[in-house]
């Protein structure tokens, strides 16, 4: 984050000299997605836990309300990156500045945690 505020080029630049096909972008995304183990971590686990006390029509309707939810939440990320992509490229290097300050004050804070088993 830090280095890339100070040395990076902050200009979007889209590449049209190798588009990668359908097919390609297609497995791309399922293989993201599906070999992603915190998918079915949070699936499962978590979200299939809480459903555990449901009868048959309460867990369907919460399976429609998931997956309206997730549907909803993605295609919110989508639309809110394409409206916002340009007033977040603009304020990038602050973004990154920022993200750098929380890294070292976590890396701090847990250095200090170590050495206080040492005293």
């Amino acid at each position: 984050s830090l280095k890339s505020a100070f040395f990076q080029d902050y200009t979007l630049q889209l590449s049209t000299s190798n588009p990668l096909s359908l097919k390609k972008t297609t497995l791309l995304a399922l293989a993201v997605t599906l070999l992603n183990p915190h998918v079915y971590l949070d699936t499962v686990f978590v979200i299939g836990a809480s459903a555990l006390t449901f009868s048959f029509e309460e867990k369907i309707i919460f399976a429609y309300g998931g997956l309206s939810a997730s549907f909803l939440w993605f295609f919110g990320l989508g639309y809110g990156a394409l409206k916002l992509s340009k007033v977040l490229i603009k304020i990038a290097k602050i973004i990154d500045i920022f993200v750098a300050i929380i890294m070292f004050v976590i890396a701090f804070s847990l250095i200090r945690y170590i050495f206080s088993f040492f005293s």
